[in-house]
């Protein structure tokens, strides 16, 4: 599973428990699977919404809508 570092705030994305950032690993075999979540100390959570060109983007989507 891909690494995040980013979020999405509550009003994009429908919180269902704590927004976690980290890497996720999934190991699957004909019996069995196994998820394992590493969290390292240290990490920060970076809010997306908050990002230039994200917000430019989704002000751009917002205007088209409109027309």
């Amino acid at each position: 599973m891909p690494s995040s570092a980013f979020i999405l705030p509550d009003d994009m994305q429908t919180r269902i428990g704590e927004k976690l950032i980290g890497i996720g690993l999934l190991d699957l075999s004909e019996d069995a699977a196994r998820f394992d979540l590493w969290c390292p100390n240290g990490m920060r959570r970076h809010d997306v919404s908050t990002l230039e060109f994200f917000r430019a983007t989704a002000e751009s989507a917002t205007t088209a809508q409109k027309v």
